[in-house]
């Protein structure tokens, strides 16, 4: 992980915006090298110091985008963002749009087009998360029972902002 950003590279981020007992986790990717760079992860702060902490994060790391999950509590967080003049992008999670952006994952990693941060809370939650078919075929992704994928849906985000995946679904 890097302290702070280096001059010429361009960096995305995807944030997993948190519901009351979940996690809010921002990562950061460097766009050229697919490095991870840089997660943010904390919980149960207030409305203000949420929307601070992600403009900060932005700023310091001259994001070119920020792509956030617009579900739940996210879209007011997109909003006052986007008032700030700050480069966001809303991402809306649906069954389909999350099975994109977890294949396409996936994906990266099989074919070693992304690279982490070993970091213990992020590795757990790749390890530990889960795909089961529904009855009726389709794919559900998550982490098991009383576990939290919010660093797993974080990357992805952030990482379906370099690749364009889930983006380009519904924009037709």
């Amino acid at each position: 992980a890097l302290e702070k950003p280096q001059d010429g590279r361009q960096y995305v981020a995807g944030v997993d915006v948190a519901s009351s007992i979940d996690y809010t986790v921002v990562v950061v990717l460097d766009a050229a090298s697919h490095e991870m760079v840089y997660m943010d992860r904390f919980n149960r702060v207030d409305y203000n110091v949420l929307i601070d902490r992600l403009d900060a994060l932005c700023r310091t790391w001259g994001l070119t985008a920020m792509k956030i999950e617009a579900n739940s509590i996210g879209q007011p967080v997109i909003d006052n963002m986007e008032n700030r003049r700050l480069p966001i992008i809303p991402f809306t999670t649906t069954s389909a749009t999350k099975q994109i952006i977890i294949q396409n994952l996936q994906s990266a990693f099989e074919h070693g087009d992304i690279a982490i941060i070993d970091d213990p809370v992020l590795v757990g939650e790749l390890l530990s998360f889960e795909s089961k078919r529904s009855q009726s075929g389709s794919f559900q992704y998550s982490a098991p029972d009383g576990m939290h994928d919010d660093t797993v849906m974080a990357l992805a985000i952030a990482w379906d902002c370099i690749s364009g995946g889930a983006s380009l679904v519904g924009r037709y």
